[in-house]
């Protein structure tokens, strides 16, 4: 793997959420969610697909593990019934200090409103410490008026481009595989996304390791986004 030429026994341009790596320019956003959870508020976590929802929520995740419940409301439709029908998931919130529970409600959009009517009693009870929500439309989210008023909104824009050199240089430190004008070029090319960024850059770099070679140019880059 072109990877292990490099020394890496991992591919270091992963874009697992599992990956702190995915964090890079997220810095600020992360510290003011961190407070905004401490102090019990409500936040809602807004991008697009390959923004860092994901990354981010692990973080969240494993920095508060032990208070932590997690919902998807995309890919666990046993999970909305559970919220609906409240069995597992009271089950669950009745076992951890009330005043130190964290909900976490990934992609939100997918859920019906009338899941989040007891969710938002339960918080104003201070059976809830802090209910972090993500979606890609804040305006779009299915809850009423007055959870949404008491919503911190965190939206995640695409990254600066000055970023790209920063997202490269951070998982492959000291890199010489691709110069940050064409890093810059690349991340542009790629939507500003942050997501198809790496991976249109790993695909790259795979492409010029077969062909002995150890740089990319900007033909390589031409000739990829022709494609």
């Amino acid at each position: 793997m072109w990877y292990n030429e490099l020394g890496f026994e991992t591919n270091p341009l992963s874009i697992r959420p599992t990956d702190n790596n995915n964090l890079v320019g997220y810095e600020k956003i992360i510290q003011r969610m961190i407070y905004q959870i401490r102090i019990g508020n409500v936040i809602f976590l807004q991008g697009s697909y390959g923004t860092g929802k994901s990354s981010i929520l692990n973080f969240i995740r494993k920095k508060f593990e032990k208070n932590i419940l997690y919902f998807n409301c995309s890919s666990h439709k046993r999970l909305r019934r559970s919220i609906m029908e409240k069995r597992g998931f009271f089950r669950k919130l009745f076992l951890m200090k009330p005043k130190q529970m964290i909900l976490l409600v990934d992609e939100t959009h997918h859920a019906n409103p009338k899941d989040f009517d007891f969710l938002y009693e339960y918080y104003i009870m201070d059976r809830i410490k802090s209910i972090i929500f993500t979606g890609p439309d804040f305006k779009a989210a299915p809850f009423n008026k007055a959870f949404k008023a008491d919503t911190k909104l965190y939206k995640l824009n695409e990254i600066k481009k000055n970023l790209a050199v920063e997202i490269v240089n951070n998982r492959i430190p000291n890199q010489t595989i691709i110069s940050p004008v064409l890093a810059n070029r690349v991340f542009l090319s790629s939507g500003s996304n942050p997501r198809a960024y790496l991976e249109n850059l790993e695909d790259m770099i795979r492409k010029v390791f077969a062909l002995g070679r150890d740089k990319i140019t900007k033909k390589d880059v031409d000739e990829f986004f022709k494609n």
